[in-house]
This record gives C-alpha cells, sequence and structure tokens, in this order.
C-alpha cells in the first residue's frame, strides 16, 4: 500500500500526465490516503462541483481513519461547513 499525500493527488486531478502515470505503474488498488487527506482536498475544493469531482476520484482510493468516528464527523464538518463557513482543518 503506497500512502500518498494531498499534493500527489491534487496534481492526479489536475491531469498531471507524469503522476497519473505513476499510480497507473503502482496500481489504483495500492494508492491510499489518509483522511487528512481528504479534508485537505474537501477544503481546498473552489465549489461544489469540484468538490464533486473529488469525492468521485476517492471513491476509488482506500482512506486510512484516525478513528472512525473521529474522522467520519471531521470530513463530513468540512465537506459541509468549509465553502459556506470558511471551516478549516487547524
Amino acid at each position: 500500500m503506497i500512502l500518498c499525500d494531498t499534493n500527489v493527488i491534487i496534481e492526479a486531478l489536475k491531469k498531471n500526465r507524469v503522476v497519473i502515470q505513476a499510480i497507473e505503474e503502482i496500481g489504483l488498488e495500492r494508492i491510499a490516503v489518509s483522511v487528512v487527506t481528504v479534508m485537505e482536498l474537501f477544503y481546498g475544493a473552489l465549489n461544489k462541483t469540484e468538490l464533486k469531482k473529488i469525492k468521485r476520484h476517492l471513491s476509488s482510493i482506500r482512506i486510512f481513519q484516525i478513528d472512525e468516528k473521529i474522522s467520519v464527523t471531521a470530513s463530513g464538518l468540512i465537506e459541509r461547513y468549509a465553502i459556506s463557513h470558511g471551516l478549516q482543518i487547524p
């Protein structure tokens, strides 16, 4: 399993061919992110359309939770309130 940082996922979403090729070589089934990366990506979404795109791409990647209850609550709060209320991870 390869744990990818936020910048790797951002580059993949930007269709960086080098990053996409590396992910393909590793195999998508061997790629994972932490819930913190998920929250950073949700927070960085410019609008709801981009948020949906991010969620769609993350649906095929394993997400490591810190603690399931805390992770689900925290990422849900970021998803709901980052755009509308400026909620930040820190």
